[in-house]
């Protein structure tokens, strides 16, 4: 869990929006009063223009790890993208986007990335991923961008290849544009169904809203379950939230060691199922059984100080 749990007292955010990839947005990195705290971007980072190759050399220092199998480096700017380089075998280097697919943290390795010789370990939420770019722990459920490298190991030259991305992107926008063209010839008619649909949608979410504010913890404060929601605390939580809910280990993230008497066991509750749009705090619906996540509430609950 990370950033505010009442979202109302959320400070003001800009989304991450990959069509207008136009200037830096979110970066950490730019707020002077967190520089004592991060040696790199936690946000991900939008540059103003992509390239379509880059190509680097294992005789520079910066690429030299990569003379070994099993080593990793990271580029902040490889033709407008951050990407991570691994050296996974004599013959290859992988390369895959260095930006976490769950809720866009820069995964820097030294920062808030990790290379422990077998996968990227993203240390804002605890995903895991391989050299590919592929899902090995969860919360994160969407593969990191991979890019094709073509690598010369007899002269140590090597080149990432970004073309077949960008001409993706391309065909994106073109699909994109003529499916609006297309969708306003149909607009009176999609427009009436969507508004039936929107109001149905509406009404069942406020219903939902309402009933999670009836919900009760079924573990209270049972000491067992106590103990149990303390022990995923720590495998899901503790990297923002840190040890024992101080809220100092990511910017913006809660601590449980205060006044909860504004919040609610189901208001908990449903943070931790639906996550908080347009923040850091992700959904652990998928992460977490329902009974995890009650367990979770109980432990959260017996950090405050108000009682």
């Amino acid at each position: 869990m990370s950033n505010k749990v009442l979202p109302q007292e959320a400070p003001n955010r800009v989304l991450l929006d990959r069509r207008n990839v136009i200037k830096l947005i979110g970066s950490a990195c730019a707020v002077s009063s967190l520089a004592s705290q991060l040696s790199g971007c936690v946000v991900a980072e939008v540059f103003t223009e992509l390239g379509t190759t880059f190509a680097f050399d294992l005789s520079t220092p910066q690429f030299a790890p990569l003379k070994t199998v099993g080593e990793a480096v990271d580029v902040d700017d490889a033709a407008g993208r951050p990407v991570i380089l691994i050296r996974t075998s004599e013959s290859e280097i992988m390369a895959v986007n260095r930006i976490c697919t769950h809720t866009q943290c820069d995964m820097k390795l030294g920062s808030f990335g990790e290379w422990d010789g077998e996968k990227i370990i993203c240390r804002c939420h605890n995903s895991h991923f391989a050299p590919t770019g592929e899902v090995l722990n969860p919360p994160a459920n969407r593969p990191l961008p991979s890019y094709q490298v073509r690598f010369d190991a007899t002269n140590e030259s090597a080149e990432i290849i970004f073309q077949d991305a960008l001409e993706e992107e391309a065909g994106a926008e073109a699909g994109a544009e003529a499916g609006a063209e297309a969708g306003a010839e149909a607009g009176a008619e999609a427009g009436a169904e969507a508004g039936v649909e929107a109001g149905a949608e509406a009404g069942a979410e406020a219903g939902v809203e309402a009933g999670a504010e009836m919900l009760n913890n079924p573990f209270g404060d049972d000491p067992s379950s106590i103990t149990e929601g303390e022990e995923l605390y720590q495998a899901n939580c503790v990297f923002c939230h840190g040890e024992s809910g101080v809220g100092n280990a990511f910017p913006d993230a809660d601590a449980f060691n205060i006044d909860q008497s504004g919040w609610t066991d189901a208001h908990l509750f449903g943070v931790l199922t639906d996550g908080i749009s347009g923040t850091s705090m992700g959904s652990y619906e998928e992460t977490l059984t329902e009974e995890e996540r009650w367990k979770v509430v109980s432990y959260l609950r017996s950090l405050r100080t108000d009682q």
